[in-house]
């Protein structure tokens, strides 16, 4: 075989192997921008979610340090009252024994029990600094069970707008239901948290695979764009060769070269997916958003500026490397690599 024979042939093979990794790798692109399309959806749907539970968030924190200053404010009405003619009632009302078991309870201070309550009553400074140092944040569950069914046992919020108690004892129950609903507040404010942090680091997940996806249909565009021109280069190389004679190939030689080291860099791997999973990615995709089919010309880029995560905090995140090097394209006489297929983080 002459050498213009052979370069010719070598041009022609590089010409169908560039045919064969568009056409195969066209779907697969289709199938990335398809996720895409997805992913950019369910960001959208992160981010409000997001901002609904911050926006939640911040109105529990207000409405806890309301109930903070009001328990302040009821340790100082306490003081004001003089309580001997309460800690000397010999059949109290049902619902003072109640609150008062309740209110040791809360503040440790000694065995939750009525008398208890009237001894810790009778020196009221005590008292106050007992009141004081307790923190609703330590309300167990089983406390919390116990006052819930206490509320509701005696309704207190009605008794307090109805003024249906002592005078003097309304200060305490009023101290009381601003502990219950403060530990019932922080309880839900600690489990928002909990949420938002959830959510952030699935937003956060999101961000990164849109990233890898979009680096990646960039990259594979990119590179069938040049397959597309190595086409070009090559059928002019067997144009060019088709005249020349064995004596003057030599700068024809040389863009035969070029245009196989063009392709060998440019190649990407058989397809990114398999052609099942890739179509039917494909066929889901054109069901998005109440069945609107999705244009796979639209490429939804989100800027780092605008991502709900920054990216300065995902130092060890960064999108692992993709196409990896394919072997050198020849003739069929030489053995092909291997198909590799890309993993991309699809189900």
């Amino acid at each position: 075989m002459t050498e213009v024979k052979r370069l010719q042939n070598e041009q022609q093979f590089l010409i169908s192997e560039c045919k064969r990794h568009i056409e195969s790798n066209k779907l697969s692109l289709w199938g990335y921008k398809a996720e895409l399309a997805s992913l950019t959806s369910q960001n959208k749907k992160t981010k409000q979610s997001l901002e609904e539970h911050e926006k939640q968030y911040f109105f529990l924190t207000r409405e806890i340090s309301l109930y903070k200053r009001e328990m302040r404010n009821m340790e100082e009405q306490i003081t004001k009252h003089n309580f001997e003619a309460l800690i000397d009632t010999s059949n109290p009302y049902n619902v003072i024994q109640d609150i008062g078991i309740a209110i040791c309870i809360l503040i440790g201070t000694m065995t939750p029990s009525w008398n208890s309550f009237r001894k810790l009553l009778k020196d009221i400074n005590s008292f106050i600094e007992a009141l004081k140092t307790f923190n609703p944040n330590y309300i167990t569950s089983e406390q919390l069970k116990y006052f819930t069914s206490l509320y509701k046992k005696h309704n207190l919020a009605l008794m307090i707008k109805d003024s249906k108690l002592p005078e003097e004892f309304l200060s305490f129950v009023n101290w009381f239901l601003n502990c219950y609903l403060f530990a019932i507040k922080d309880q839900e404010s600690r489990s928002l948290s909990h949420k938002i942090i959830t959510i952030q680091k699935e937003a956060a997940s999101i961000y990164l695979e849109i990233k890898e996806i979009t680096e990646s249909i960039a990259d594979g565009e990119n590179k069938l764009s040049k397959l597309m021109t190595c086409i070009e280069k090559a059928e002019k190389n067997i144009n060019e060769l088709s005249m020349s004679t064995e004596d003057n190939i030599d700068d024809i030689k040389k863009n035969c070269e070029k245009v196989e080291n063009t392709v060998k860099k440019s190649s990407l791997p058989d397809s990114f997916l398999g052609d099942s999973q890739a179509a039917s990615i494909l066929v889901e995709s054109l069901f998005i958003q109440n069945g609107a089919e999705f244009k796979f010309e639209e490429i939804v880029e989100i800027p780092e500026s605008k991502a709900l995560i920054s990216m300065e905090d995902m130092e060890c995140a960064e999108p692992k490397e993709s196409n990896p090097q394919p072997t050198r394209i020849l003739p069929p006489k030489i053995k092909k690599s291997s198909k590799k297929k890309r993993c991309c983080g699809f189900a």
